[in-house]
C-alpha cells in the first residue's frame, strides 16, 4: 500500500525530498569508507518511459575518502526499485548523468587513470620505478594514485556486477551519459584533448558489463581528431577490459601523442580509418592491441615529421597486432599502392626506442607476396616480382636504412641487395650491394634505369638481341662528392651486333662491368660469319660505353679475330667501314695469315652518319703478298713475313721488314686518305749503298763506297711535291770531296742530317742540312734546280779541318753568276784556289757542261764578299779583321782584294790575281813597314816607315813566290848586328834612335818555306847594307852575306858615277869605305864573320868575295811598281 501510495502522488509531479538527498550521502557514506557522496539537491519522480520510480538529482559531487573530486555532476537521474527505498535501501537500477566532467589520464610511466570531476590535478611524479624517480613526491601523493586506481577499478568491477564491496551497484542494468565533458591529458608530452559533447552508453549483460563512447571533436591545429568511437567490455570476475576502438579521419600523429605506444604510427602522414581491439589492465597498462587501419592518399615520413620519401602513397592497408611490452608489430599485412606501383608485406617489426622512451628504430623481416613498379620515367615497362623477403632496420635520428638482406623472385630470377641508405640534408646518401642471378636481356633491357646512362641503354636496347645474365655482382655508393658505382656480370649465348649491318655475333659469352662513367662488355668467346662464308673467332674483342652521363655518349668496340688474311680483311670491309676499299684493293688480291683487332669508336646518337664512325683495323700478317703504288707507273711489290697492317676511315698502314722489289727495308707506309687533301706518310730504314741511293734517284754527292744506316721520313699532301727528312749514320762508308781536299774512310764517325722539299718542275729546296764527320762540318739550307745544280745556300756555319770555319751565303743572280758572302773565323785561301782549279763547286749540270763542247771547263762569274776574323795567305801569314772582295771573270780568273792587319799587327791593303792560266799575282801596300816586319818574324826592332809588296804566284797552292819588297823610311831600333859587324871591322859607329834606311830594296823568292833574298839594298844615312842569301821560314836560320858601308852619306857620295862608282864602291848600296860580312844562325841568335882587309879594297873586287846571289832581274824589277 505505501508503494502504491507513493506511486500515485508521484504521478502528479516531481516531489522535492531534500531529506532525501541526505539520506542517500548516509546511505552511500556509510556503507563504505572509500568515497564521500554529496548531494545538492534531490526529487523523486516517476520515469518518463516506464513510469518507474526514480530520483533526480543536482549538483552531486563523489570524492575520495581523502577528499579529491573523483565524480561532479549537474543532474542525476537514477530509477530504482521503491521497495527498496522504504526498507532503507537505495538500489539503482539505471543511472542517468547529463553534463559530468572527466578526465583520462596517461601518466609518465605509461599507465591510464580515469579520473572523475572538475579540477581533478594529476600528480607529476612517482616513486614508482616505471616513472621514474628524477622529481620528488610525497607519500601521501603516491597512495593517492595507488587509491585511485583500486577506486576505478571498483567502479568498473560494481558496474560489472563482480564487486561485493559496491552492493550500491548490485541491482545496476545501465548508464547513460549525455553531454559530457572529457578532457585527456597526456602528463609526458603535455598534450590535451578535450571534448563537450561525448556520450557513453553502459549496459551489464549476463556476464559482465559493455559499453560505447562515443566522442566527436572539432578538427583543429590542437586536436586533429574527428571522430572516436570506443566499446569496452568487461567480464564479471575477470581483470581488465577489453576496448574496441573505432577511428575515422584520424591523423596518425595525434594518435601517436595521446598513445605513445601507438608513436610508430605517426610515420603514415595520411588520415586513417581504423578499428583496434585492445585490452586494458586494471593498473592501466595497455596489453596487445589488433586491428586493421586504411589510409587513403598520404606519405611516410620521419620522426621529425620530414619526407622520407619524394612521392607518396594512394593508399595503405595494415592489418596487425601489437604488443606494447615486447614492442613487436605482427603484419598479417601490410600493402602499399601508388602511382609507382604497389607491393604486398608480411612479417614483424620490432620497435626499437632510447632510453628515454623515444622512437628510435624500426626492424623487421618481411616477407614480400608481390611487388609491382611502374614507373614510366624510370623504367621502360612495368616490371613485377611474385615473391621475396627483406630483413631490414629503420633508424630516425639520423633517418638510415640498414637492409641486412633483400631478395626479389620472378621465375628463375632471382635479385638480392643489402646496404644502408642515409638521409642527411634533405638528401639520401647509400652504399647499397645487389646481385642478381638468371636475368635474360630482355629483363636486362626493362630492369635498366631509363635516366641512367641513357645513350649505353638504348645501344643495349637496340643491339642486344638475346642471352642470360649468369651472375650480376653490383655495389653502389652514393653521397658526398662524386657517386661510386661497380656493376660486373657474366653472361651467355649472347647474340650481338655492334654497327649498322656488320654481321652479328653470335654464341658470345664472357664477363661486363658497369661503372659511374663506363659500361664495358668483355667477350671471352664468339663468332662471326663474314660473307665470304669464312667464320672468324672474335675471342677477346670487348666493347666500351665511355662518359655515360655525357650529353654525347662515345661507344668503342674492339674486335680480335684470327684467320686468313682475305676473311678478316672483308670483315673490315663490310659497310659502313670499307676500310679495304677505299685505298682501292680487293681484299682478295692480298693474301696471307692473319690476327686482326678493329676498333669502332662512335657516338651514341641517333642517325649516325658514316664520318661520324672512327674506326680502325690492325692485323699482324705473316707471309704477306700485296702491292702497292708509290707515285710512278709501276706499283712496288711488297712482300714480308711479319707485317704489321693498319686501316682506318681515315688511314692505312703497312709496316715492318718487307721486300719492297728485292730490297731489304724496313718501312712505315702510311696513307691518310681521309682528309682533305690526302697525304702520304713514309718511313724507310735500311743500310743503303751508294747504288741503292742512285736506283732511289737520290744520290748523296761524295758517298763512294762502304755503306750508310738511313731512315728516310717523306709526307706529301694530295698533289704536291713530297717533303722528306733523311738521317743517316755515315760511320761505315767512305766520303770524299776532291774539290775540298778532303776525305773520309770507313770507321770514321759521321752523321747527315738533311730536311728536304721537292718542289715543281725537279727542283728540291733543302731546307736544313746538317754534316758532321770528321774533318768537316756544315749546317744550313740549300736551293737545288731541276738539273741539279746548287741555286742558293745559306750556311750558318762551315768547319773544314783548320782550313775554314765561316759562314756563307750563296745565290745564283744570274744564268752564270754566282754571288757570295763569307763571314766567320777563318779562311785559307789556298782552299779557294783548290776549288776553283777543280771546277767542281761552280760548274753546272752535265747538260750546262755539254753546251759548252766537249772537254771545255765552263767556269761562272764569281763576286764573293767577306768579312772574316782570318785569312790565311801561307801558313805563316794570315790578315786578320779581312774585309774584302773576290771576283771571277767568265774566263776562269780570280781577283782577290783585301784589307786587314797581317798577323794581327800591321794594317795591309792587299790585291790577289789568278789568271786562268799561268801565274798569278800579288799586290801589297802596308803602310806601317815596321810593324809588318815584326808581324813576318823579319825583324822585332823595325819600327815606322811604308811597304809595298810586288810578287808573282806560282802555285796554286800558294806555296811559291817570287817579287819584290820595297821599303822607304823604317828604322831598326835595336842593330846591334850591323854595329857588330862595323865593330869587328874595327869602325866603331853608334847611331842614337837605331838605325834608319831611307830606302830598301828586297827581291826574293819563297818556296817551300825557304826565303831566298836577291841583291838587297838598304840604304840610309848612318850606313848602307847590300846583302843576298836565304832564310828558312820554320827553323829561322840565316845564310846572308853582304858589304855594310859606314858613314853612308859620305862614302857614298861615288854610287851614282858612272865606271868610277862601280869600280872604287862596287855599285848602289857600297860606299868607298865598305866591308863583306856573312851572317849565320838564326834571327833569334844571329852570328856574324867580317873581313876588315876589304875596307881597303875596290868595290869591284868586294864583289867576289861577298856574291851568293843573281843580281835582281832589273825587266823583272821594272814591271814592279817603285817605292820612288
Amino acid at each position: 500500500m505505501a508503494v502504491g501510495l507513493v506511486t500515485l502522488s508521484l504521478r502528479s509531479g516531481p516531489i522535492e525530498v531534500q531529506t532525501f538527498a541526505k539520506f542517500v550521502e548516509h546511505g552511500v557514506n556509510d556503507g563504505q569508507h572509500e568515497l564521500r557522496l554529496s548531494v545538492g539537491s534531490a526529487f523523486l519522480a516517476l520515469s518518463r518511459r516506464a513510469g518507474e520510480p526514480a530520483l533526480r538529482f543536482r549538483d552531486v559531487e563523489l570524492r575520495s575518502i581523502e577528499g579529491d573530486l573523483l565524480l561532479a555532476v549537474p543532474r542525476i537521474g537514477a530509477r530504482f526499485n521503491l521497495s527498496d527505498l522504504l526498507v532503507g535501501e537505495l538500489r539503482v537500477t539505471n543511472l542517468y548523468l547529463r553534463g559530468p566532467e572527466a578526465e583520462i589520464v596517461r601518466r609518465r610511466d605509461g599507465r591510464w587513470q580515469l579520473g572523475l570531476g572538475i579540477g581533478m590535478t594529476i600528480t607529476e611524479a612517482s616513486g614508482d620505478d616505471a616513472i621514474g624517480d628524477d622529481l620528488q613526491v610525497a607519500e601521501g601523493d603516491r597512495q593517492d594514485l595507488a587509491r585511485g586506481f583500486a577506486v576505478a577499478t571498483a567502479i568498473l568491477d560494481g558496474l560489472a556486477g563482480g564487486d561485493p564491496a559496491l552492493p550500491e551497484l548490485a541491482r545496476l542494468e545501465s548508464v547513460t551519459i549525455r553531454d559530457a565533458a572529457l578532457t585527456y591529458r597526456n602528463a609526458e608530452t603535455g598534450a590535451v584533448w578535450s571534448t563537450e559533447g561525448a556520450t557513453l552508453r553502459a549496459r551489464r549483460s549476463g556476464d559482465g558489463l559493455a559499453a560505447a563512447l562515443g566522442i566527436g571533436l572539432e578538427e583543429d591545429e590542437t586536436s586533429p581528431l574527428r571522430t572516436i568511437r570506443v566499446a569496452i567490455r568487461r567480464q564479471r570476475g575477470v581483470a581488465g577490459t577489453d576496448i574496441d576502438l573505432s577511428l575515422h579521419g584520424v591523423r596518425p600523429a595525434t594518435l601517436a601523442v595521446g598513445v605513445p605506444e601507438f608513436d610508430w604510427l605517426s610515420l603514415i602522414d595520411a588520415p586513417i580509418d581504423a578499428t583496434l581491439t585492445g585490452r586494458l589492465a586494471d593498473d592501466g597498462d595497455l596489453g596487445v592491441v589488433s586491428g586493421t587501419i586504411y589510409a587513403g592518399e598520404g606519405r611516410l615520413v620521419g620522426t621529425d615529421g620530414a619526407e622520407l620519401a619524394s612521392t607518396g602513397f594512394d593508399r595503405l592497408k595494415l592489418d596487425f597486432s601489437y604488443d606494447p611490452s615486447a614492442e613487436r608489430l605482427a603484419l598479417a599485412e601490410l600493402s602499399v599502392a601508388a602511382e609507382a606501383g604497389s607491393a604486398s608485406l608480411s612479417g614483424f617489426v620490432d620497435v626499437e626506442r632510447t632510453e628515454a622512451g623515444q622512437l628510435h628504430g624500426l626492424v623487421g623481416q618481411l616477407g614480400i607476396g608481390a611487388l609491382g613498379i611502374d614507373m614510366a620515367e624510370v623504367f621502360a615497362e612495368p616490371i613485377g616480382f611474385d615473391g621475396g623477403e627483406v630483413v631490414a632496420r629503420v633508424g630516425f635520428s639520423p633517418v638510415t636504412v640498414d637492409i641486412a638482406s633483400a631478395r626479389l623472385d620472378r621465375g628463375a630470377l632471382t635479385m638480392g641487395a643489402s646496404g644502408r641508405l642515409q638521409q642527411e640534408g634533405g638528401a639520401w646518401l647509400s652504399d647499397i650491394r645487389a646481385e642478381a642471378h638468371n636475368l635474360t636481356i630482355a629483363g636486362l633491357k626493362s630492369h635498366w634505369p631509363l635516366p641512367f646512362a641513357r645513350n649505353a641503354r638504348t645501344w643495349v636496347v637496340e643491339h642486344l638481341q638475346s642471352g642470360v645474365v649468369d651472375t650480376l655482382v653490383a655495389h653502389a655508393r652514393i653521397g658526398h662528392g662524386q657517386p661510386q658505382i661497380a656493376l660486373d656480370f657474366s653472361y651467355r649465348d649472347l647474340v650481338s651486333r655492334y654497327l649498322g649491318d656488320m654481321p652479328a655475333i653470335r654464341n658470345a659469352h664472357g664477363r661486363g662491368y658497369l661503372r659511374l662513367h663506363d659500361f664495358v662488355l668483355e667477350m671471352d668467346g664468339g663468332r662471326v660469319a663474314v660473307g665470304s662464308g669464312e667464320d672468324i673467332a672474335l675471342d677477346g674483342s670487348w666493347l666500351r660505353i665511355s662518359e655515360l652521363w655525357a650529353e654525347t655518349t662515345p661507344a668503342d668496340i674492339h674486335l680480335r679475330g684470327a684467320g686468313p688474311l682475305g676473311g678478316i680483311l672483308a670483315l673490315i670491309d663490310e659497310k659502313p667501314l670499307g676500310l679495304v676499299s677505299k685505298l682501292g684493293l680487293d681484299s682478295g688480291s692480298i693474301s696471307g695469315d692473319a690476327q686482326v683487332e678493329t676498333r669502332l669508336s662512335f657516338p651514341l646518337i641517333n642517325d649516325l652518319l658514316l664520318e661520324q664512325i672512327d674506326a680502325d683495323a690492325k692485323a699482324d700478317v705473316v707471309g704477306l703478298v700485296m702491292e702497292l703504288p708509290f707515285g710512278r707507273d709501276d706499283p712496288i711489290a711488297i712482300t714480308g713475313e711479319a707485317v704489321a697492317l693498319t686501316a682506318s676511315t681515315t688511314e692505312m698502314t703497312v709496316a715492318g721488314d718487307v721486300l719492297a722489289d728485292g730490297i731489304p727495308l724496313n718501312i712505315d707506309w702510311r696513307e691518310i686518305y681521309g682528309a682533305t687533301p690526302d697525304r702520304r706518310e713514309v718511313i724507310a730504314r735500311g743500310q743503303v749503298t751508294p747504288g741503292l741511293m742512285t736506283r732511289l734517284d737520290a744520290s748523296l754527292p761524295g758517298f763512294e763506297s762502304g755503306t750508310a744506316d738511313l731512315v728516310v721520313r717523306m709526307s706529301q699532301e694530295g698533289a704536291s711535291p713530297p717533303e722528306i727528312v733523311a738521317n743517316a749514320d755515315l760511320a761505315a762508308s767512305r766520303l770524299a770531296l776532291p774539290v775540298l781536299g778532303w776525305s773520309k774512310a770507313p770507321g770514321i764517325r759521321g752523321t747527315l742530317e738533311a730536311q728536304v722539299r721537292l718542289l715543281d718542275g725537279g727542283a728540291a729546296e733543302i731546307t736544313r742540312i746538317k754534316l758532321d764527320t770528321a774533318g768537316l762540318a756544315a749546317q744550313g739550307s740549300l736551293g737545288i734546280s731541276p738539273s741539279g745544280r746548287v741555286d742558293r745556300a745559306t750556311m750558318s756555319r762551315v768547319v773544314l779541318d783548320e782550313r775554314a770555319d765561316l759562314s756563307v751565303e750563296f745565290s745564283r743572280p744570274g744564268d752564270r753568276g754566282l754571288a757570295a758572302t763569307l763571314r766567320g773565323r777563318k779562311l785559307d785561301l789556298a782552299l779557294i784556289d783548290q776549288a776553283l782549279g777543280d771546277g767542281d763547286i761552280t760548274a753546272g749540270s752535265a747538260s750546262e757542261t755539254d753546251a759548252q763542247g766537249e772537254g771545255a771547263t765552263a767556269l761562272p762569274e764569281i763576286a764573293v764578299e767577306f768579312d772574316l776574323a782570318e785569312v790565311v795567305v801561307t801558313p805563316e801569314l794570315s790578315v786578320t779583321s779581312a774585309r774584302g772582295r773576290a771576283d771571277s771573270s767568265d774566263g776562269g780568273g780570280v781577283t782577290v782584294s783585301l784589307d786587314g792587319k797581317v798577323n794581327d799587327l800591321a794594317p795591309v791593303d792587299a790585291e790577289l790575281s789568278l789568271p786562268p792560266d799561268g801565274e798569278g799575282s800579288l799586290r801589297m801596300d802596308v803602310s806601317d813597314a815596321g810593324a809588318f816586319l815584326r808581324a813576318t818574324g823579319l825583324s822585332e826592332t823595325a819600327r815606322d816607315g811604308q811597304l809595298s809588296l810586288s810578287a808573282k804566284v806560282l802555285d796554286s797552292a800558294f806555296t811559291q813566290f817570287s817579287g819584290e819588297v820595297r821599303m822607304s823610311n823604317v828604322t831598326l831600333r835595336e842593330a846591334s848586328t850591323f854595329e857588330g859587324i862595323l865593330n869587328r871591322g874595327g869602325i866603331s859607329q853608334t847611331v842614337a834612335g837605331g838605325l834608319a834606311f831611307s830606302k830598301v830594296q828586297i827581291p826574293f823568292e819563297y818556296q817551300a818555306g825557304t826565303i831566298t833574298l836577291g841583291t838587297s839594298i838598304a840604304t840610309g844615312p848612318a850606313l848602307a847594307v847590300k846583302l843576298d842569301g836565304t832564310i828558312e821560314q820554320e827553323s829561322r836560320a840565316l845564310d846572308l852575306s853582304g858589304v855594310i858601308s859606314p858613314a853612308y852619306a859620305l862614302t857614298g857620295a861615288l854610287d851614282n858615277v858612272p865606271l868610277l862608282g862601280a869600280l872604287l864602291s862596287g855599285g848602289k848600296g857600297e860606299g868607298i869605305l865598305a866591308m863583306t860580312f856573312t851572317v849565320g844562325g838564326t834571327i833569334d841568335d844571329p852570328s856574324y864573320s867580317v873581313n876588315p882587309l876589304s875596307l881597303l879594297t875596290p868595290g869591284i873586287l868586294r864583289r867576289i868575295f861577298t856574291s851568293k846571289a843573281r843580281e835582281p832581274d832589273e825587266r823583272f824589277l821594272e814591271g814592279l811598281r817603285s817605292p820612288d
